[in-house]
């Protein structure tokens, strides 16, 4: 029986190492890559902005930030932001994900993007789609809230 006992524990215990081996190089994406363009109240691309864009993981507390600026075309790129976890990968949850972005104005920050995530899949925000946007410092015709997403940025399949 001790040895049978033995057996068990060391088939568990690899089970473990070759599985958390498996899940801690497998990737989630906690943001996917974001490509989009800002533009002002009349549609001009605004320029030289300073984005930054922000993220808070539940599973383990984790938030991060990073910045970019604007280019002269009022266009902005970000990549996708990851997250390893083993035992995000064995332990069954719905993910919370925070995300938002904000334009840094002279008159103050403008929310531009904010979304909760709730899976690990690359463009799960958009349904699969890509994140090619199209943002605006003020509110844009088909832009808004719908539960999950508070966003002045549209759909913008031009990039």
């Amino acid at each position: 029986m001790r040895h049978l006992q033995t057996i068990l524990v060391s088939i568990l215990a690899l089970s473990l190492l070759i599985g958390g081996n498996m899940a801690s190089s497998s990737t989630l994406v906690l943001m996917s890559g974001v490509e989009g363009r800002l533009v002002s109240a009349s549609g001009e691309p605004v320029a030289n902005m300073r984005l930054v864009r922000t993220w808070h993981w539940a599973w383990t507390d984790t938030r991060g930030q990073d910045e970019k600026m604007i280019d002269a075309q009022g266009r902005f790129h970000f990549p996708p932001v990851t997250g390893r976890s083993i035992s995000a990968r064995f332990i069954p949850h719905e993910p919370d994900i925070l995300q938002k972005i904000t334009a840094q104005a002279a008159s103050g920050p403008v929310n531009i993007w904010s979304a909760r995530k709730s899976n690990y899949r690359e463009n799960s925000e958009l349904q699969g789609q890509p994140l090619h946007i199209l943002c605006g410092l003020n509110k844009l015709p088909g832009s808004g809230s719908n539960g999950l997403f508070n966003s002045l940025c549209i759909p913008n399949p031009d990039g």
